[in-house]
């Protein structure tokens, strides 16, 4: 029988296996609140808002890692559908979790946020490198996407492996879209219709940013936007 010893080493030894297979010893240190010690209830609020953001920008390195290698095949014109539709639909479950992480924004303080958004300097999140690739590759605004050019040149009109393709890809931008009326609801609890962060419009201009809804209509014959483009066959 093992002794206890032996029990709670093994456990110790599975913890720091697990810590080191994630990194976690320095990725639990990058959370660094501006806000001094002595004002707690508002540093506990930012340490909030930076644990968001950081999940939400590593959740973000999978979706664009997802839709750099569609967009990569279709080029080549060497698409593999089903690993496709997979990157696709995984990419939609992974934008839904990041569209959650700005509901539970909900749950930071306004007078916390606007005691601590000065510290913020020129942070925005118009500066997210990886936000600004991913609607550049699925579209935003009433664009058309990368994605959606690409998918219409390599994969033919016609049979359900291809429609599945697409269809996975208008449930991306529905969800994308579902993001950003989200984060603009957010955007206006907080500061209303004041200029934001680094002398953006605000939510001004995330309202501008949003396409129509009919852009992510399944109906072939729908405007594009963040969808794939209407079937030649059936476009007006």
């Amino acid at each position: 029988m093992e002794s206890h010893e032996g029990s709670m080493r093994k456990a110790a030894m599975a913890r720091n296996a697990y810590s080191d297979y994630l990194n976690l010893s320095e990725l639990l240190t990058l959370q660094q609140p501006r806000t001094g010690i002595q004002d707690g209830a508002v540093r506990a609020s930012e340490h909030f808002f930076i644990v968001v953001h950081q999940s939400a920008e590593l959740l973000l390195t999978q979706v664009i890692d997802d839709l750099r290698t569609v967009l990569r095949d279709c080029d080549a014109h060497q698409p593999d559908l089903a690993d496709a539709e997979t990157r696709l639909r995984r990419a939609c479950g992974v934008v839904d979790l990041i569209c959650r992480h700005v509901q539970v924004l909900e749950h930071l303080p306004r007078e916390h946020f606007l005691a601590f958004r000065d510290r913020l300097g020129r942070a925005r999140a118009g500066g997210s490198e990886q936000f600004a690739e991913l609607f550049a590759l699925a579209g935003a605004g009433g664009e058309r996407s990368l994605l959606a050019v690409a998918i219409d040149r390599a994969v033919p009109w016609g049979g359900a492996q291809a429609e599945q393709v697409r269809e996975a890809l208008e449930s991306l931008g529905r969800e994308l879209r579902r993001w950003q009326l989200t984060h603009v609801a957010l955007v206006e609890r907080m500061i209303g219709d004041e200029p934001g962060t680094a002398g953006s419009a605000g939510a001004a201009w995330l309202r501008s940013r949003i396409g129509p809804p009919s852009a992510h209509s399944s109906n072939p014959s729908a405007t594009p936007s963040l969808g794939v483009a209407a079937s030649p066959e059936t476009a007006a």
